[in-house]
């Protein structure tokens, strides 16, 4: 659940509640293009905000984090207008501005 607030939302009555984390939507490559977190699938609240928050292996067991001419987009928080809170993530900056979020197992 994303509550596109600064606000960690509810689960359901009667469900347990698995972790808390970030709303995270996709990624965007230099050269590799991105992929895309459906926000209704568990994958899309990370519990740790980073600005990029994917590292890539090769074959031979090197993994490196992605460079910063990839792009992590994350689902901005809004505020009481409706409107979104202005947003950066250079480093580990905008944490406070992003969508918190949720995953609820099956209930109890």
């Amino acid at each position: 659940m994303h509550s596109q607030t600064t606000n960690i939302p509810d689960c359901p009555n009667d469900y347990r509640s698995l972790w808390t984390g970030y709303s995270y939507v996709m990624n965007k490559g230099k050269d590799l293009g991105g992929s895309v977190q459906d926000l209704g699938s568990p994958g899309s609240c990370l519990e740790k905000f980073e600005a990029l928050p994917f590292i890539e292996c090769n074959q031979n067991r090197k993994c490196v984090r992605y460079s910063t001419a990839n792009r992590g987009y994350w689902l901005a928080a809004v505020n009481s207008e409706g409107r979104p809170l202005p947003m950066s993530t250079t480093g580990q900056q905008g944490a406070d501005r992003v969508s918190r979020c949720r995953v609820c197992g099956t209930p109890i």
